[in-house]
């Protein structure tokens, strides 16, 4: 899917803990960045956002090597012209049907850092690699001069990374999750040492998210940033552990049950934390993909919960108050 729509929305109102309206703000399409031979890839596979910028990490499609990359984009308020800068540091050189299958934002050394986590899933290894994300250069402290390739000694990373805020001020760094490993594991933001791994590995095993009645087969992860609670896409499903600890949690549930798909990619998950506008109440968003076939709707697609995992009475509008309408897509 060469042509990505990046949808801002904006929260405008919020009545009570059940209903929600978030209105189309700007749509954007970088077919122009990525496409065949680009540095940054040839599809978009995933999307950062650190409250000013948007983030796009790219995906080489073809069964040959090439490069992949972050793009960086600002102005995104309705009535701005958006901005488009590569990020230098970023790209890499990957096998065929390699690239960032997830971005996270975190500090690192105390300065804001854009981790991009690629997976190793064409035999070329993963990586964490962490980059300046106003001057798109390397964070040299970070790994090996800003890359860290087989994070804990594992060559792939299905279930992506996310910046793990820890709890209560301790455990924090970037995460990362792989299938059939059911441990939350962990590597510092600072230098990119592992801090936790898996059971009967070189580092102190981390926490066990695993469910024994619906897998391991991580597709993506995101924190609540107050609590560190951790929200797991599992074969399509939503999955909660309840942090209790750095290193530890209450328990694990599965939160929002769908229709299992253990082999499709890209099933990814946001979390939006709630304030004044919300009346407090937390949401996640997510999309519901047991397909990569194109034709699907938007809207039957994305969906947003609480994230308790009740149901809310969300509604996508246009820019009129109208229901939304975007161009089918694969899922994605």
């Amino acid at each position: 899917m060469r042509k990505l729509l990046v949808v801002v929305l904006a929260l405008v109102c919020f009545a009570g803990a059940a209903s929600a309206d978030f209105y189309l703000q700007k749509t954007i399409d970088l077919s122009a960045f990525f496409t065949e031979g680009s540095d940054l890839g040839s599809v978009p596979m995933s999307v950062a956002y650190d409250g000013v910028s948007a983030y796009v990490g790219g995906y080489n499609d073809a069964s040959t090597a090439g490069k992949v990359g972050v793009l960086r984009i600002d102005g995104l308020a309705p009535s701005a012209s958006a901005t488009y800068t590569p990020l230098a540091g970023s790209v890499l050189d990957v096998n065929g049907l390699e690239g960032y299958n997830s971005l996270a934002i975190g500090p690192s050394g105390g300065a804001p850092a854009l981790f991009a986590g690629k997976d190793g899933a064409n035999a070329g290894g993963s990586k964490i690699v962490a980059v300046n994300p106003a001057s798109g250069a390397l964070v040299s402290a970070f790994g090996a001069g800003g890359v860290v390739t087989n994070p804990g000694s594992r060559t792939r990373m299905h279930g992506g990374i996310a910046y793990d805020p820890g709890f209560a001020g301790a455990g924090s760094g970037v995460s990362h999750l792989e299938s059939g490993q059911g441990r939350r594991q962990l590597t510092d933001a600072t230098t990119g040492a592992e801090i936790y791994g898996v059971s009967g590995g070189a580092y102190t095993p981390g926490f066990v998210l695993f469910i024994s009645t619906i897998g391991s087969v991580y597709r993506g992860h995101t924190y609540d940033p107050a609590t560190g609670d951790l929200y797991v896409r599992v074969k399509n499903n939503v999955q909660r552990s309840v942090r209790s600890g750095a290193n530890s949690v209450s328990g694990n549930s599965v939160i929002v049950d769908l229709t299992d798909a253990d082999t499709i990619v890209g099933q990814n998950i946001g979390f939006i934390s709630g304030g004044a506008p919300t009346d407090g109440a937390d949401l996640i968003i997510f999309n519901d993909r047991t397909s990569v076939a194109a034709g699907q709707p938007f809207l039957t697609q994305v969906k947003l919960a609480a994230s308790t995992g009740d149901g809310t009475e969300v509604q996508l509008l246009d820019g009129f108050g109208g229901m939304l309408a975007l161009p089918d897509g694969n899922g994605l």
